[in-house]
């Protein structure tokens, strides 16, 4: 018996040695490849945290949080978290509907009593639609949003107010950051407490999360921009969709009381609801699939992932977690381009429960069918032009010869034809070098009943890509408005997310145009125009529906007040 003890603890001490090591090449090569990434793209500082239910695997840290002291950034560095804050906020609505303050069901009005967006549906905006970005509310107020000297994040619901609702509630996953920013409003309301008080005393203090909090810009890493050079971040309007910051060390406490189960913050149904697919009927989401406050995806040893991402100006924030395997990753950058390291917490957690002994589960998605050119009438090709809408853009698809091509973002691309409605992109590089992806195809087809332009890359979900448009007759009225604008709501404390504005009419269409300073790419957003004073941005998701009002010769549109230049 004595030998069988001794011989099944060598066993058992064996495979602990094997899997440490294991371990340590995983933390090993996730380490090369970020200093790889951060040299290429100019990331300055980074912190990463990995943990499982049981404990802190690892945290490590990556160049300075003050390049010009040549101060290295620490466990305790605080970063911004940009829109991962939103899974904070979307806890503390969690946690008074565990309290039967209220249900996330119910109209949003119910708790916030002054909400009162103009148009139809607002009385079908709920707590959960607006967590899972279903609620049909305009996308942003960018106005005022980033300043030295913040409005109060309760000024959104007055921008709120003077708009028009987006689109349907529960139709469609359409980002909102001023729906989060009412949610800490009605937590505010309901409570009794400030939105980041309640957070406060509610989830930091109940976690030891001692230096997490709001609005921490000078407590914080210093941030730099896409070349590494320091640029200043600056306060957020809008605290609860973006507002907090955090450290990779206080972060680890949030990820192991989510993947415990903790009843410190939630009861454990309200975990399992939380990770529960939400909008299962929702036809324009396609394969994509969302949950309360998260967005989730599905990898084939890490089971069912909870995500989310941020960025304010130059921070980026990754958090993901694996409920399932027992695993969750942090990324803390302070750069602009710190989003290339966002794919590294899905590889991260897809090695950690391989290594565990997971057992592999092949993952579900669309064949991406044959490579086979096909030839198609002109007939079938004609009924494909047209002008589609997609999030900040739109573009043409025409017909050349016997075949489609479009051009988007300043690449042309060519569409062959592999079936009825079923195209491979090839991209024409300078205008002249083919690209063929055969990994993707672009399909025409009708989705509850909107034309839409739809993509599928292989192994992943599909997605919605663009909505065609249906092209109205611009009135005179409009027609006279086109220009260069400016705005005249202007505070100079604020920073601004957008200069250039203009009304330009192009191929018949009225687009409303903007550029960001630092990154120089510009948006361009089709009017779709519903009366001489009234018109919204047009397409399906993001920044679609978003109003657009012409009253007292000033344009409003994202919360700007916007005056035509005269005589430039």
């Amino acid at each position: 018996m004595k030998r069988i003890l001794i011989t099944a603890l060598l066993i058992m001490t064996g495979y602990m040695v094997g899997a440490q090591f294991k371990t340590d090449q995983i933390r090993e090569s996730l380490s090369e490849r970020v200093l790889k990434t951060m040299k290429k793209r100019d990331i300055v500082g980074a912190s990463i945290a990995v943990v499982s239910k049981d404990s802190v695997l690892w945290i490590d840290t990556f160049g300075f949080s003050d390049k010009e002291s040549s101060i290295k950034v620490k466990p305790t560095t605080l970063f911004g978290l940009g829109s991962v804050t939103k899974v904070f906020t979307s806890t503390a609505v969690m946690q008074l509907a565990d309290q039967n303050q209220l249900n996330i069901d119910e109209p949003l009005k119910t708790y916030l009593k002054d909400f009162n967006i103009k148009g139809e549906g607002s009385n079908f905006v709920t707590p959960r639609n607006v967590m899972t970005h279903h609620s049909g509310l305009p996308s942003d107020i960018f106005k005022g949003i980033f300043s030295n000297r913040p409005e109060d994040y309760k000024t959104t619901l007055q921008y709120i107010n003077n708009e028009y609702m987006a689109g349907k509630p529960n139709e469609i996953r359409a980002y909102s950051n001023p729906g989060y920013t009412l949610l800490g409003h009605m937590i505010a309301d309901v409570s009794g407490q400030e939105y980041n008080e309640y957070v406060q005393e509610n989830i930091f203090k109940v976690l030891q999360m001692d230096n997490s909090g709001y609005n921490l810009v000078d407590e914080a890493s210093k941030t730099y921009d896409g070349e590494g050079l320091y640029k200043k971040d600056v306060f957020l309007r809008d605290t609860p969709a973006g507002g907090m910051f955090s450290s990779a060390e206080e972060m680890t406490k949030f990820m192991k009381s989510y993947l415990n189960k903790s009843s410190n913050l939630l009861k454990t149904e309200t975990y399992d609801l939380i990770a529960t697919k939400q909008h299962q009927n929702s036809e324009l989401n396609m394969e994509s699939e969302f949950a309360l406050g998260w967005s989730l995806s599905k990898r084939p040893y890490s089971g069912k992932i909870l995500s989310h991402t941020g960025t304010t100006l130059y921070f980026n924030a990754a958090l993901a977690m694996a409920p399932d395997a027992g695993y969750g990753v942090v990324i803390l950058t302070n750069s602009a381009k710190g989003g290339w390291l966002f794919k590294e917490a899905f590889k991260v957690l897809e090695e950690l429960a391989q290594e565990a002994g997971r057992t592999k589960v092949e993952i579900e998605t669309m064949d991406i069918g044959s490579k086979e050119r096909v030839k198609l009438s002109e007939s079938t090709l004609n009924q494909y032009v047209g002008t589609y809408a997609t999030p900040g853009a739109y573009f043409n698809v025409k017909r050349r010869g016997k075949r489609l091509g479009m051009e988007l973002q300043g690449l042309k691309i060519r569409l062959l034809a592999v079936g009825e409605n079923t195209f491979i992109p090839k991209i024409m590089l300078f205008g002249f070098i083919p690209i063929r992806l055969g990994d993707t195809r672009f399909y025409f087809e009708t989705v509850a009943g909107h034309k839409v332009m739809t993509l599928l890359e292989e192994g992943d979900p599909k997605e919605l890509m663009a909505e065609k448009l249906e092209r109205k007759q611009l009135s005179d009225a409009w027609k006279s408005r086109v220009g260069k604008y400016e705005v005249a709501n202007n505070d100079p404390s604020e920073r601004s997310l957008f200069k250039g504005f203009e009304l330009v009419e192009e191929d018949g269409l009225m687009i409303f145009k903007m550029e960001q300073p630092d990154t120089k790419q510009k948006m361009g957003l089709v009017l779709d125009i519903i009366d001489d004073k009234r018109a919204k941005t047009a397409g399906l998701g993001r920044y679609g529906g978003q109003s657009v009002l012409y009253d007292k010769e000033l344009l409003h549109v994202f919360g700007f007040q916007l005056k035509r230049i005269i005589n430039e």
